[in-house]
Parts: C-alpha cells; sequence; structure tokens
C-alpha cells in the first residue's frame, strides 16, 4: 500500500498520453512533407517524456516496475518510428533525397541515443569506461556523417551484439575496438536500439522486477528457464533478453527478444484456443533483399529437424510485435510448434541452431549435413510422406547442392529423391496444417493470413512453480 500511495499518477497518466500521440505519427513519418511539423511537436514530446522516463534509485519496487514498462513502450514505438522514415518509398533515389533522409534519420537517433544516456548509467555504474566510449564514437560517427548521401544501410560484417556494453565475452579493449565498426548510421541506430533494450533488462534483473513468473505454467517455467540457459552458451554473442510477459493480452503471451548481428529474432509463447496446447513461435529474418537466400534456407533446415524428429509444425498465428518486425514474407526464418515436456530440448536445439546460422558463412558440407541426409535414407514411406514438404524445401534452397548430398550413398540417394518427388500429400493430413508446410514448396504461392486465436486468460492462473 506504501508503495501504491508512492505513484505520481499525473506523471504515469501524462507518459501513457505522450506515447499514444507518438504511435499514433508512426506511419506519418514515412511521409517527406510532414517531417518538419511532426518533428517540431516530436522534439516538444520528448523532453516531457525523458523527464517522466527518468530513472531514481530512490523510487520504490512499483515505481520501478512501471517506470521499466512505460520505457519498454517508448523504445519501441521510437524504433518504429525511425524505421517508417528509414525506410519510407516516398523518398526518391537521387542523391537530394538520400542526402535529406539521412539527415532527418541523424537527427532522430540522436534523440534516441540521447533519451538512452541515463538508463546506460543506471545499468552500468561499474562501467564508466565502456559508456565513454560508446559516447565518444557515437558523436563522432555523427560528425562524420552530417551529408552522408549514401543509401541507408549497415556496414558489411557489423555485428550489433559486439557493441552491448554488457557483453561479458569482450574486454575492454577490444569493446572501443568493435565500437569501430559502427560506421553507418544503420549500424548506429542498430546499436543504440539494442543497448537501450539491454540496459532496461539489465536495471530489470538487477531490481528483481521481472513480474508474472508466478502466473506462468509449469511447462512455460520448465521451457524459460532451458531456454534462458543457452545464454550460457557460444551464440556469437547473442543474449536471450528478459521476457516481456503480456499476460493481460488477448491472447496472452509471452514475448523472448535475441538481438542477431543486424537482426532480431522473436521467440512467442502462447496457448492454442483449440486444443489447449502451449505453442511456441519462432521468427527471424531481414528487411532488406537477400541476395545470399540464407534465410530460406535457415528456414527449411529448422523445419525440417523438426519434422524429422515427429514434431508438428502448426499453423501460423499472426501478433503485431512479429510484424512490426518488416521482415519481408520471402526474407524469413519462421516456425511454429507444440511445447512438450519430451520435445523442449529438441526445439532448444534447433533455436540455437537458427540462431547461429544467422550469423551466416558459406554453406558447406558439414557432420550434421550428413546426418540429415542419412536420415532421409532411413526414413519408410509412412515417416517420409510426412517429412516431404519440408526435403523439398531443402531441395528448393540448394542445400542438396551445397552440402554435396550426392557424393556418397548416390544410388540410396537418387533413389530418395525419386520417392520425394512421387509422392503425394498424406490423406490424413488435416488441410491446415498441410498448407502451413506445402505452401513452403511452392514460392509463387502465399497462404492467406489467418487472424489470431484466442485463448483463456485463465490459464495463466497463479500456479506453484
Amino acid at each position: 500500500m506504501r508503495d501504491f500511495n508512492q505513484l505520481d499518477f499525473k506523471s504515469i497518466e501524462e507518459t501513457q498520453h505522450l506515447i499514444a500521440e507518438l504511435e499514433s505519427q508512426v506511419v506519418a513519418w514515412a511521409d517527406p512533407s510532414k517531417f518538419d511539423n511532426l518533428y517540431q511537436a516530436f522534439q516538444k514530446n520528448l523532453v516531457k517524456l525523458d523527464q517522466c522516463l527518468r530513472y531514481s534509485n530512490e523510487y520504490s519496487s512499483l515505481e520501478k516496475f512501471i517506470l521499466i514498462q512505460n520505457t519498454k513502450q517508448f523504445i519501441d514505438v521510437i524504433d518504429r518510428t525511425i524505421k517508417s522514415l528509414a525506410y519510407s518509398r516516398l523518398y526518391e533515389s537521387a542523391e537530394s533525397d538520400n542526402l535529406l533522409r539521412s539527415q532527418r534519420y541523424r537527427k532522430l537517433i540522436i534523440d534516441f541515443e540521447n533519451s538512452m544516456k541515463p538508463w546506460l548509467k543506471a545499468a552500468y555504474p561499474h562501467k564508466p569506461n565502456r559508456i565513454a566510449a560508446f559516447t565518444e564514437q557515437f558523436e563522432k560517427v555523427m560528425q562524420n556523417t552530417a551529408n552522408d548521401k549514401n543509401p541507408i544501410s549497415n556496414s558489411p560484417g557489423f555485428n550489433v551484439t559486439n557493441t552491448i556494453i554488457n557483453n561479458t565475452d569482450i574486454y575492454d579493449a577490444n569493446f572501443s575496438v568493435n565500437l569501430r565498426q559502427c560506421k553507418t548510421l544503420e549500424d548506429w541506430f542498430t546499436c543504440v536500439h539494442q543497448n537501450f533494450v539491454a540496459a532496461i533488462d539489465e536495471v530489470e534483473k538487477q531490481q528483481n522486477l521481472i513480474m508474472g513468473r508466478e502466473f506462468y505454467p509449469p511447462l512455460v517455467s520448465q521451457f524459460e528457464e532451458a531456454f534462458m540457459a543457452l545464454n550460457s552458451k557460444d551464440l556469437h554473442g547473442a543474449r536471450i533478453g528478459n521476457p516481456q510477459n503480456h499476460l493481460d493480452a488477448n491472447p496472452p503471451h509471452i514475448i523472448y527478444k535475441i538481438p542477431i548481428s543486424i537482426h532480431s529474432a522473436m521467440v512467442t509463447i502462447f496457448q492454442s484456443p483449440t486444443t489447449g496446447a502451449f505453442l511456441l513461435q519462432y521468427i527471424t529474418g531481414s528487411s532488406a533483399s537477400d541476395t545470399r537466400y540464407r534465410w530460406g534456407l535457415i528456414k527449411a533446415k529448422a523445419q525440417f529437424d523438426l519434422v524429422s524428429a515427429d514434431i508438428n509444425l502448426e499453423p501460423w498465428q499472426a501478433f503485431s510485435h512479429e510484424e512490426a518486425l518488416g521482415y519481408q514474407p520471402s526474407n524469413t526464418t519462421r516456425f511454429c510448434v507444440s511445447l512438450s515436456e519430451n520435445n523442449i530440448p529438441t526445439i532448444l536445439k534447433t533455436i540455437e541452431q537458427a540462431i547461429t546460422w544467422s550469423f551466416g558463412g558459406d554453406i558447406e558440407h558439414t557432420p550434421e549435413a550428413e546426418q540429415r541426409f542419412l536420415l532421409l535414407e532411413t526414413l519408410n514411406e509412412e515417416a517420409l510422406k510426412k517429412a516431404r514438404a519440408v526435403a523439398l524445401n531443402l531441395i528448393k534452397n540448394g542445400y542438396f547442392k551445397k552440402c554435396c548430398f550426392f557424393d556418397n550413398n548416390i544410388t540410396n540417394r537418387m533413389k530418395v529423391l525419386h520417392k520425394l518427388i512421387q509422392l503425394e500429400k498424406p490423406k490424413d493430413q488435416e488441410d491446415d496444417d498441410w498448407n502451413e508446410v506445402a505452401a513452403l514448396t511452392n514460392p509463387w504461392k502465399t497462404r492467406s493470413a489467418k487472424s489470431s486465436t484466442f485463448f483463456s486468460r485463465a490459464t495463466f492462473k497463479k500456479q506453484p512453480i
């Protein structure tokens, strides 16, 4: 009750009003003619928001919790605001328009970084050298890009995980070197965004303010504990963020974000309204053109491994936080599966591999690839029917050719390939389930979007962990 009485309801209400106003303007930032008026209002609102969202150790736990949730909303809406301008098709490709867009993009990034500074100090009071190095390099690049006429893009080989201030796998001296890899505005936008998210996560953990876990069903708790353990593995510096619990949403769901190179991955946990099963969705990809065709290949490998382990692919469910990533359907790795105590290890292994595969590198013949080929050879006809769509998807994405499928056991493998081509859709396969995987083998066919499913909040009633 004491914490409740300390709340500044006027400030909380003003914060929500200001964030809602920013939210209503996200789409408008894509229009070059509206920038001046939008930016003038944006700066006024930002001054107020920076004050409302200022962190203090003197606050009560409840005040800190509300402040953190509001700041997460703020980060999300600013991220989408900047992307609305950066990826707008209303700017022409001429140098003059590139310069205009870059100058405006730069202004928003500088404002974003300025809002982040107090949170870096709150999250990392014992890392002043890293914060100073971050600020110094940021200001240097902002000066150098004042008249940038280049299209907005990341530097070749840029990896944001190497620039996260609390990355314990990097020595301080190397951290300064890594920051110098941030050369473009797009690099720094990614860098500021992910460092802001990481700082909020750090404060949340330090203050023990990750709420909602006490309401998790046992299966969800079991998954989260095992999932977070991946942070102790070598994921090329990628770190799974704190859970974002939306247990009062419709449908209730839990989100985990993972920064990967210049991209982000997301895992979403929710429940099927028809079967009551808990489902997991994984998604990553790119909003840019995929000249290396890696996302389709990563998706093909992940889905093949899941189906081969007798884990069915479930129909994809639409969530706004996934759509906000802005990934092109053809440049997306994704899958949806049902969770059970027995299949959690396989799902986690698939997620771990999908994360590491996302960091690129040439596709080549590996023991892992050979195991997939040997498995295909040993599948009986019934199992082969079930794996048909995902196996053909491997072929469509060039996996067999790149990984030397026909270098060993060529006779048997030609027979397997012939079987795959000749097999028909399983007659006992539900149409919706089949469409989810069958659409993968036809690049010109797109599955119609299905509305999100809803499930009872009662499922997330308080249970002993």
